[in-house]
């Protein structure tokens, strides 16, 4: 079973796959872009098509 499957299966995401399949904006981030930090309001979802991403907590 792939990743996509299991996510599908779940029935608390049902309404989130229309969601996703409703944005189609695709954004480029440059290297070293913060996107979020700790303690922000979340008003996005990123979603990595492709390349990497590095999380950690600065002190």
């Amino acid at each position: 079973m792939s990743a996509l499957q299991a996510f599908e299966e779940k029935k608390r995401f049902v309404h989130l796959k229309e969601l996703l399949r409703s944005a189609n904006h695709i954004q480029k981030i440059k290297k070293g872009t913060f996107l979020f930090q700790e303690g922000m309001i979340a008003n996005e979802l990123y979603l990595i098509l492709s390349g990497k991403i590095q999380t950690g907590k600065i002190f």
